[in-house]
């Protein structure tokens, strides 16, 4: 499938065709859920882990994801 979407990257142009093929070639061994990006898969595996490695320093609470933690700053 072609869309004429130009990408600077060979690695974007790759994941961008993942979205045409529908192809998720990371697969979470606990769970079985696919991604089609990898980074994806890894924050997913956190959930299973119960990693939070993004503390926010003014409320002590942690987050699995640094986009998580971004939101609480903001509440603050």
């Amino acid at each position: 499938p072609k869309c004429n979407k130009g990408f600077r990257w060979c690695s974007d142009l790759i994941k961008h065709q993942r979205t045409h093929t529908n192809e998720k070639p990371f697969i979470c061994s606990e769970s079985g859920e696919d991604f089609r990006v990898s980074s994806h898969l890894i924050s997913h595996r956190r959930m299973h882990t119960g990693e939070r490695s993004y503390p926010c320093l003014k409320c002590r609470k942690s987050f699995s994801r640094n986009s998580h933690l971004r939101n609480d700053q903001r509440a603050h």
